[in-house]
């Protein structure tokens, strides 16, 4: 599931250039601005070092 548009992926999405963990997918790439995936990459970055800690992300809390 891609945590910027909720679309489900498929192993050729996974695969794809315009995919990044937690901040695009081929779906949405090109309807997403910079600035989008900068917030996106910020907020991976921050469920990244929540797990790295061995705690829950906060993201929907």
């Amino acid at each position: 599931l891609c945590r910027a548009c909720r679309h489900p992926l498929t192993g050729p999405d996974l695969l794809s250039s315009k995919y990044a963990a937690g901040i695009s997918c081929p779906h949405c790439y090109d309807a997403r601005s910079d600035e989008d995936r900068a917030r996106y990459a910020e907020r991976q970055r921050q469920v990244e070092l929540a797990e790295a800690q061995g705690r829950a992300p906060h993201i929907g809390r």
